[in-house]
């Protein structure tokens, strides 16, 4: 059976002037084939030790990872092209793919305040097209401060504005996703001292167990209770 295609060299090249919705893409793609190759491993390793025959699953599972991993030097060359792609990959915890999809999702710039276009030019051509309403292009900067990300990652705390039924999500559902994978790699690393988030979330660790032996979490696990299911673990917890 043929390899798939390595990534050229002008593809490389191509890959530093990614744009953001191609860069999204790439960022989702990368995570459904991760998937899907760990449950073709899955796979593979079952019917071994069933003695039943897996060569071409093997393949597959062979195949995808190649895949998987030409679609990280995409982006790799992606964030080495960006100030703060490079940035973010100088913490330890981060790598390519992760620092692609926050560049991608996260606009940094001035914008239109009615319409969030990137600029005059493609504020009129939503308008054209009839993506909006008609509008005068008003230039602000798009996150004034830090709580802006937080809210659009759907992470703002008590300040989060809330889904309500039948409204508009109001923040990234994929950005959310994103922060969460983020967490999940600090977390994991957070025995390597050289990961600083990691520790950060050893610390909060630590003082939460604390907090929660002393009983100081009794109230909220009161209010809590009744919103899970009866019989579930989350029921048993709070």
């Amino acid at each position: 059976m043929d390899p798939i295609d390595r990534l050229t060299r002008d593809l490389r090249v191509a890959a530093r002037q990614l744009g953001d919705d191609e860069a999204r893409y790439l960022v989702d793609a990368y995570y459904i084939m991760q998937d899907d190759r760990k449950r073709t491993y899955s796979q593979t390793v079952a019917l071994g030790e069933a003695g039943e025959p897996n060569d071409v699953i093997g393949w597959l599972n062979a195949q995808s990872r190649t895949l998987e991993n030409q679609i990280k030097s995409a982006l790799d060359a992606y964030t080495n092209a960006h100030k703060m792609g490079s940035w973010m990959r100088s913490v330890h915890g981060i790598g390519p793919v992760l620092s692609a999809g926050l560049l991608a999702h996260i606009y940094m710039g001035y914008w239109c305040a009615n319409c969030r276009a990137h600029g005059k030019e493609q504020c009129e051509e939503k308008q054209k097209a009839a993506k909006t309403e008609t509008h005068e292009y008003v230039k602000v900067i798009s996150c004034p401060t830090v709580g802006h990300i937080w809210a659009f990652a759907g992470i703002a705390g008590d300040g989060q504005a809330k889904w309500e039924k039948g409204q508009k999500r109001p923040y990234n559902a994929k950005l959310k996703t994103l922060c969460w994978k983020i967490g999940q790699s600090f977390m994991k690393q957070s025995g390597d001292e050289a990961c600083v988030y990691g520790r950060f979330w050893r610390q909060r660790k630590d003082r939460e167990i604390s907090k929660n032996e002393a009983g100081d979490f009794e109230g909220i696990a009161a209010a809590r209770v009744a919103t899970v299911g009866k019989g579930t673990e989350a029921r048993k917890t709070l």
